[in-house]
Parts: C-alpha cells; sequence; structure tokens
C-alpha cells in the first residue's frame, strides 16, 4: 500500500484526501469552540493545543488518510491560533507557531500510522487461512512408516501374544 492512499475503514475503498480535509474541516472547526472556551480555566494555550493535537491524531487515525490529516491539522493550526491564542480570527505569526504546527503535524502522522497499524491487525485477524498441504504430507509419511513397524508387533490371527502387556493370564480376578 502507498504511503498516500487513502481509506475509511478497511483501505479497500480508497477516499480522496480532498474528502477527508473536507471532514476534518468541519470537525476542527467544531472543536476549537469548546477548546477556546476552556483555554482560559484550563492553564492556558498549552492545554488548549493537546486537547486539539487528541482531536487531530484520532481523526488521522479513524481516516488514515496522510494527506487529509496533514491538511487538517493545518487547518487546525489556523483556528488555533486564530480563536484560541489570537482573539477573533486574527492570524499573527509568532515564534510559538513553528512548534504548534509541528506538534498538530506529528499528532496527524502518529495518528494516521496508529490508525494504518490497526487495520493490518484487523486484516491480519479476519483473513482466511488456506490449509496447508503439510498436514497430509506428514500424516502419509507417518502411515508409511508405523503400520509396518506396528504389522511386525502384532500377533497374526489366531495367535497369542506372549507379552505382559499383552497376556490375558497375569491379569489378577
Amino acid at each position: 500500500m502507498s504511503p498516500f492512499s487513502t481509506g475509511w475503514s478497511s483501505g479497500r475503498r480508497p477516499c480522496p484526501a480532498a474528502v477527508t480535509w473536507a471532514v476534518g474541516f468541519l470537525v476542527t472547526a467544531a472543536v476549537t469552540v469548546p477548546v477556546a472556551e476552556l483555554t482560559p480555566w484550563s492553564g492556558g494555550a498549552a492545554a488548549g493545543l493537546a486537547a486539539m493535537a487528541f482531536v487531530v491524531g484520532l481523526y488521522g487515525a479513524a481516516t488514515r488518510s496522510l494527506p487529509g490529516a496533514m491538511a487538517t491539522s493545518a487547518t487546525a493550526w489556523m483556528f488555533f491560533d486564530g480563536f484560541v491564542v489570537h482573539s477573533r480570527g486574527d492570524l499573527a505569526w509568532t515564534g510559538d507557531d513553528v512548534v504548534r504546527l509541528g506538534v498538530l503535524a506529528g499528532a496527524a502522522v502518529v495518528g494516521c500510522l496508529l490508525g494504518r497499524a490497526i487495520a493490518r491487525v484487523r486484516a491480519r485477524a479476519e483473513a482466511p487461512v488456506a490449509p496447508s498441504p503439510r498436514p497430509i504430507a506428514t500424516a502419509k509419511l507417518l502411515a508409511d512408516t508405523l503400520v509396518p513397524v506396528l504389522a511386525d508387533r502384532l500377533p497374526a490371527p489366531g495367535e497369542q501374544r506372549r507379552d505382559r502387556a499383552f497376556s490375558v493370564t497375569n491379569r489378577r480376578t
């Protein structure tokens, strides 16, 4: 699978990156309002950045689309910078914005990779297992080697065996 392939659930039905970015835009827009309202009470912009990175990571894991997740992280940075760090939607570039953008992009990449890893584990667990020809060959090999050995040790019909293990006369009654 290409590192730029996209997919919602199983990777079999690819979803265009533009669709995942558009849905990611709506997700980050919906999350920005609660983050902006709770940031002053939670200790500043770092807590808001952690919440936004968590959402971007979950979205990347759900979509497993690297281009869509990266575009969503850029959109999340714009919403975070405009409404959480600055007020009234004003975008301004400061020295901390590189770190914020890196945290959001890293969360998107890690979420996307975790989502793909989980999908591969599920696909392997659900994959049908083909019967192996090895047990049939092993059974035939056992039959070819053990039958002649057992045939030599078993008594012929009408003949009594004199072994202690097979002797009828050694039993206590």
